[in-house]
């Protein structure tokens, strides 16, 4: 999870530039942050967080990008001995080198991939394996494998359940080793979903398909935390973030060296 820090007046801090900001949905002068964040059925909670320092602050030795820190904050919580057995990420993240990082660890991964990510799949008219973008594979499974579509229930913030179709196989990623299992989902989440299609993947190729979603959908507890602050962050600047924030004071600061903001 990207972190962060709105500073629109330091000029000196180290580390603050303008930088696309998540929290406003345009670029600000900034602090940005790599966080890590526990979550099951019952509870969530942050772990820990790395500063992220652009290339023209560090130079091209030392720097380090936000999958790199993402890499070692998982790298910390394995030797914290957290107990948890599974990553789960949005589609920024998901790089073939990060679903590789994981099936090195023996951790599953579940994630959300882009529109554009290009999948090893059997083309349904030429019977021929070919790697295929998501964009184009959505209409080929609706109008050759609707017979195929298998409904999942999923929860929802009243209680109730909603179902929803998917589609799923095992395949790969082009540019991927670690063979992973594909699931489509054509509907949106909820009803604040913008999104009606979604594509998942999970390195656990025996996990039944309701088990990837509802891992996956863990993120909520997170993503809940913020949304009443991203809502409040676009219509004016004060603000002030529940939990991950108030854990880490990452907008409290009034030093300007990562030495002692990290600390």
């Amino acid at each position: 999870m990207i972190l962060p820090a709105l500073k629109p007046y330091a000029q000196d801090t180290e580390g603050a530039q303008v930088q696309y900001c998540s929290l406003l949905g345009k670029e600000e002068n900034c602090n940005a942050a790599v966080a890590s964040c526990f979550v099951s059925k019952s509870k969530h909670f942050p772990v820990d967080f790395k500063s992220y320092l652009p290339i023209d602050t560090t130079g091209t030795e030392n720097f380090k990008s936000k999958l790199e820190l993402a890499k070692e904050l998982i790298d910390d919580a394995l030797k914290k001995n957290l107990p948890f057995s599974s990553i789960v990420v949005d589609s920024w993240y998901t790089s073939s080198d990060l679903i590789e990082f994981a099936a090195n660890k023996n951790l599953t991964l579940a994630a959300e991939v882009k529109i554009n990510r290009s999948i090893f799949f059997t083309h349904p008219q030429t019977k021929q394996w070919r790697y295929l973008r998501c964009g184009e594979l959505i209409p080929l499974i609706r109008k050759f494998y609707p017979h195929k579509l298998k409904s999942v229930c999923i929860p929802q913030k009243d209680g109730q359940d909603k179902s929803v179709f998917t589609y799923s196989f095992d395949s790969k990623l082009k540019g991927c080793k670690t063979k992973v299992k594909v699931i489509f989902v054509f509907d949106k989440w909820s009803q604040d979903d913008d999104k009606n299609v979604h594509i998942l993947i999970t390195t656990d190729i025996n996990m039944s398909v309701r088990s990837a979603i509802l891992t996956y959908l863990l993120r909520w507890g997170i993503e809940e935390s913020f949304r009443p602050f991203l809502k409040e962050e676009r219509e004016g600047l004060s603000f002030r973030i529940r939990e991950l924030k108030d854990t880490f004071c990452f907008d409290q600061y009034q030093v300007r060296h990562q030495k002692q903001i990290q600390s």
